[in-house]
């Protein structure tokens, strides 16, 4: 069986290099968008993660639609099985036609990979699967020594941020507690980036200000991006993990987290509510600050949900039987053909 899944190996989200390296494994396997469009090799399953990684998350044009239509009617033409896993139900960013992108690749898959039940009734017309997110044991490394001896509970807000909003609801959360033994963290701060200019020298000295504050009140924002040293060491320290959606569908912070067995706090909804639900780890209403802190009190009241999290993790999204689950899907669809 010969199967092409179009995602860069190299790429950030480690989600993808973990189930490529178990799969190149057990069959004839590549990877790379460039693949996708130029490759004569007869690959039995095409496996879309992102449709954005079609075009190397670049602004598309109505020229690159049309070319993917005609390159997915090719593929289908010779006995391909499309396959796509819903990552996000639409496109994070809105660019004109990134919905049309999403609509044609979605319309024109034999099967779609659901990281959870929530989304399983989107596509009702194709093959659907529950195949969760695995864990990230392969590439990270759990350090109990960074969790001893602590002078104050941090929370760990991790991922990126894709709005002003998703992190100002956790910052005026955590300012509602006036708790002085905790610590709130911001990874990706958008807050953290003083915007003005040198021409608004005023209100560059007034934002100084307030993240000076804010530092004041035990809230770090990191605004560089993290070395994997970084990642492990924060997440070491952290007793509570954050998960700051407004309206995503899935979130892998959630599997990062039980991952380094945290207790994880994160909203209700889509995929998300479903796995933070598994051992009761709280969760909140998007942009309600009051239901914000009320999890976050909660989080710090039963840390010991994270064994419960850590322990999950371990037995059910093991990366070798995530794989198995996606080999298992490719070889159903082949005897369709």
């Amino acid at each position: 069986m010969k199967v092409l899944i179009t995602s860069e190996y190299d790429s950030p989200n480690s989600y993808f290099s973990m189930l490529a390296d178990i799969l190149r494994e057990q069959t004839e396997f590549a990877s790379e968008p460039q693949n996708f469009w130029t490759s004569s090799v007869d690959y039995d399953v095409v496996h879309i993660q992102w449709p954005e990684e079609l075009f190397k998350w670049r602004k598309i044009s109505e020229a690159d639609l049309l070319r993917l239509n005609k390159r997915i009617a090719y593929l289908k033409n010779r006995g391909t099985k499309l396959v796509a896993t819903l990552h996000n139900k639409a496109p994070h960013r809105k660019g004109d036609l990134d919905e049309k992108l999403y609509n044609i690749v979605y319309k024109h898959v034999d099967a779609v990979v659901h990281l959870g039940s929530y989304s399983q009734s989107f596509y009702p017309n194709v093959m659907n699967v529950v195949i969760p997110h695995p864990n990230y044991n392969p590439v990270i490394k759990v350090n109990p020594e960074d969790e001893k001896q602590k002078e104050c509970i941090t929370y760990l807000s991790f991922g990126k941020i894709r709005s002003v909003e998703e992190e100002r609801q956790l910052i005026e959360a955590f300012l509602l507690m006036k708790d002085a033994d905790t610590k709130l963290i911001i990874v990706n701060s958008l807050v953290g980036v003083n915007k003005y200019r040198i021409r608004q020298a005023i209100k560059k000295i007034k934002y100084r200000l307030y993240l000076r504050s804010l530092k004041r009140k035990n809230i770090v924002l990191i605004t560089h991006r993290l070395s994997d040293d970084e990642i492990n060491h924060y997440f070491n320290e952290s007793d509570v993990v954050i998960v700051p959606r407004v309206d995503s569908l899935n979130s892998g912070v959630v599997f990062m987290g039980f991952s380094f067995g945290k207790v994880v706090v994160g909203p209700r909804i889509g995929n998300i509510k479903e796995y933070l639900d598994i051992n009761s780890n709280p969760t909140f209403e998007p942009l309600n600050i009051f239901s914000i802190e009320k999890a976050l009190r909660k989080a710090k009241e039963r840390r010991d949900i994270g064994a419960l999290n850590k322990k999950y993790s371990d037995a059910i999204l093991d990366i070798n039987s995530i794989a198995k689950s996606h080999l298992t899907l490719y070889k159903e669809l082949l005897t369709y053909r």
